[in-house]
C-alpha cells in the first residue's frame, strides 16, 4: 500500500514538473517573440525588420555574457532553470524547416529542362562550396597554428629541444579570460570512428518522451514472466503518448471544429504536431532497437534516411494534398494559404497593432505553418544562450577567423553561384534564386526578393541543402569532430576547451552550407563545432543580404544573372 502511495506521489510530482516545464517553454517562446517584435519595430526605421531574429540572438548572447561578467552565479541559474528548456526549443525548432517545401504548388513548378538545370547547379555549388569552405578554413587555421607553435618554441624552448614538426595544433588564444571555466576535462578524440549512427537525436524531454514506467513502479510482487511481458508491452504503448495525444486531439477536436465552423488551424496544428513528433520518435526508437544490430552500417544508413525533417515534409505534403482533394470548396493553393501565409509572427502583430495591413495578407491570418516558422525564429534567438555556453571558444582567434572566412565565402557564394547558374542555362529569377542558396530562411527571402529571384526555387534549394547535410553528417562527423561526454545535468564546461583546426573548419563549413538545419544538428548532437557553425551562419547570412541589397554589389549580381 505504501509503495502504491509513493508511486502515485512520484507520478504526480513528475506530472507537475512536466506542466511547469511546459509553462517555462511557453514563457520563453513568448519572451523571444516579444524581443523579435521590439527589434523589428526598431529596424522598420531602416527597412530591415528581417534582421530581428539574428539581432535578437546576438542581444541574448551579449546580455547573458554581460550579466555573467558581473555575477558568476548567472551561469548556475542558467544551468538549473533554463538550460533544459533551451535545449528543448533548440531540438524541436526544426519543425519549421519542412514548411517552405510543403507550400510549393504546381503554379510555381518549373519545366523539366529548368528543373534539370537547377539540380545541376545545386550539385555543383554544393560540391564547390563545401569543399572550398572546409579547405580554406582548415589549411589557414592549420598554418596559423604551426606558425604560432614555432614562434612559441623559439621564444620559450632552447634551440636543441625545438621539434621539427609542431605538435597537434589547437587554437586557444582567448582575448577574455574566464577563471570560472575549467579546461582540464578529457575530450574524446575527434577522429574516433563510430559505426552506429549518432545523428540528430533530440534530447529527452517530458514533452516528447515519457519516462519509463519501470522507474515509476516498484516491483512489489513476485510477478511471473507473463505479467512482466504484459507490463513491458503496456510501457511501450504508453511511451508513445505524444503521438497518441496528437492523434486524439486531431480526431476529437480538430476534425469536428473544421467540419462545423470551417476553422482548420486546430486541425492543421495537430497534423504538424503529429507528423513531427512521430517521425522524431520513429528515428529514436529505431536507433535504440535491436533491429539490424548485427549490421551496424545498414542500421546507420536506415536511421539516417529516417530523417525527421524529410519524413515530416513528406507527411505534411501528403496531408495538404489530401485535404485539397477532400474539400469541395478549396483548391490546393487555397488550402495552402489556410495552412501558412508565410508572414512572421512579429509582422502579424505589427499589422494588427499599427493597423497597417500586409499586402499579401490583409486579414493578418496566422496559420499552423506560420506557427511552426515562428518556433524556428524563436530557436534562432535562443541560440544566444548556446553561444553563451561556448563563449570562450568565440572570444578567441578562432572566433575572429570564423567571422573573416564567413565574410569572404559569402561574397564568393553570391557571385559565383549566380554566375554558375547563368552559365548552366538558368536566366533571370531562377539564377538569382541561388544568390542565397544556403542562407537561413529568415534572411534568404529578403535577400532573394531584393534581386527579384524565384522564392519557390530558393526555398527548395535552401531546405534541400539542409536535408542533404543532415543525411550526410552522421557518416562523417564522428570521424572529424569531437562531442562532449557531459550529461545534461552537468555544466558542459568541456565546451570551453581548446579546439583543433579540423573541428573549427568543420563548424564553419556546416554553418555556411547547412545553415540553421546544420547548426541545429550540431547542437542536437552536442558537437564542439556548434558555436563556430552558429557564428558562421550568422555572419554569412547577414553579408549575403548586404551583397544582394547594397550597391554596387547588387548591380554585379544582376549582371551575372544575365538580367
Amino acid at each position: 500500500m505504501k509503495d502504491c502511495t509513493r508511486n502515485c506521489v512520484d507520478r504526480c510530482h513528475r506530472t507537475a514538473g512536466g506542466v511547469c516545464d511546459l509553462l517555462w517553454v511557453v514563457g520563453l517562446f513568448l519572451a523571444a517573440e516579444l524581443v523579435i517584435w521590439a527589434i523589428s519595430l526598431s529596424l522598420r526605421l531602416v527597412s530591415v525588420p528581417f534582421f530581428a531574429s539574428i539581432i535578437g540572438m546576438l542581444a541574448v548572447f551579449a546580455l547573458t555574457t554581460g550579466c555573467h561578467f558581473f555575477n558568476k552565479r548567472v551561469e548556475s541559474f542558467y544551468n538549473t532553470w533554463l538550460k533544459h528548456k533551451i535545449n528543448f526549443i533548440n531540438t524541436h525548432m526544426a519543425v519549421g524547416f519542412p514548411i517552405p517545401l510543403v507550400m510549393l504548388d504546381q503554379s510555381e513548378m518549373l519545366d523539366a529542362t529548368h528543373i534539370g538545370y537547377v539540380i545541376a547547379n545545386f550539385l555543383i555549388t554544393n560540391v564547390v562550396s563545401w569543399t572550398g569552405t572546409f579547405v580554406v578554413g582548415f589549411f589557414a587555421l592549420h598554418g596559423y597554428a604551426i606558425l604560432h607553435d614555432k614562434w612559441e618554441a623559439r621564444s620559450q624552448t632552447p634551440p636543441s629541444k625545438r621539434p621539427w614538426i609542431a605538435p597537434p595544433p589547437v587554437i586557444n588564444l582567448s582575448f577574455i579570460g574566464d577563471d570560472s571555466i575549467s579546461n582540464d576535462l578529457h575530450i574524446p578524440s575527434p577522429r574516433t570512428p563510430s559505426l552506429l549512427v549518432t545523428g540528430y537525436t533530440p534530447a529527452t524531454s517530458v514533452f516528447d518522451l515519457a519516462a519509463p514506467l519501470s522507474e515509476l513502479t516498484a516491483t512489489t510482487s513476485k510477478s511471473p514472466s507473463l505479467r512482466k511481458e504484459r507490463r513491458t508491452t503496456a510501457h511501450k504503448i504508453l511511451e508513445q503518448y505524444p503521438s497518441l495525444l496528437a492523434m486524439f486531439f486531431l480526431l476529437v477536436i480538430g476534425v469536428p471544429v473544421a467540419a462545423a465552423t470551417g476553422e482548420v488551424r486546430i486541425l492543421d496544428g495537430c497534423a504538424v504536431w503529429f507528423s513531427w513528433i512521430t517521425t522524431v520518435r520513429m528515428q529514436r526508437l529505431f536507433k535504440k532497437s535491436s533491429v539490424c544490430a548485427k549490421r551496424p552500417r545498414l542500421k546507420n544508413t536506415i536511421a539516417t534516411v529516417m530523417n525527421s525533417v524529410l519524413l515530416t515534409t513528406l507527411l505534411l505534403t501528403a496531408y495538404i494534398r489530401s485535404r485539397a482533394v477532400a474539400s469541395p470548396l478549396y483548391d490546393l493553393s487555397q488550402v495552402q494559404q489556410l495552412f501558412s501565409r508565410g508572414n512572421p509572427l512579429y509582422a502579424v502583430w505589427t499589422a494588427s497593432v499599427l493597423h497597417e495591413p500586409i499586402i499579401s495578407n490583409t486579414r493578418a491570418y496566422f496559420g499552423a505553418g506560420d506557427a511552426a516558422l515562428a518556433f524556428l525564429e524563436v530557436g534562432i534567438v535562443v541560440w544566444g544562450f548556446k553561444l553563451f555556453e561556448c563563449r570562450k571558444q568565440l572570444w578567441s582567434v578562432a572566433g575572429v577567423f570564423t567571422v573573416t572566412v564567413s565574410i569572404g565565402i559569402a561574397a564568393a557564394n553570391v557571385f559565383l553561384s549566380v554566375g554558375s547558374a547563368h552559365l548552366i542555362g538558368l536566366d533571370g529569377s531562377e539564377a538569382l534564386s541561388f544568390a542565397a542558396r544556403s542562407v537561413t530562411l529568415a534572411l534568404a527571402k529578403p535577400a532573394v526578393e531584393a534581386v527579384g529571384g524565384n522564392l519557390a526555387v530558393n526555398a527548395a534549394v535552401v531546405v534541400s541543402n539542409g536535408i542533404l547535410g543532415q543525411l550526410i553528417y552522421p557518416f562523417v562527423l564522428d570521424r572529424m569532430v569531437a562531442r562532449t561526454d557531459s550529461t545534461e545535468e552537468e555544466d558542459d564546461r568541456s565546451l570551453n576547451g581548446p579546439d583543433d583546426p579540423l573541428t573549427i573548419a568543420t563548424g564553419i563549413a556546416i554553418g555556411i552550407n547547412g545553415a540553421a538545419m546544420g547548426v541545429a544538428y550540431l547542437y542536437g548532437t552536442r558537437s564542439r563545432a556548434a558555436p563556430y557553425a552558429a557564428v558562421a551562419m550568422t555572419v554569412f547570412g547577414v553579408m549575403t543580404v548586404v551583397f544582394t541589397t547594397v550597391e554596387p554589389f547588387k548591380g554585379v549580381v544582376l549582371s551575372l544573372s544575365g538580367t
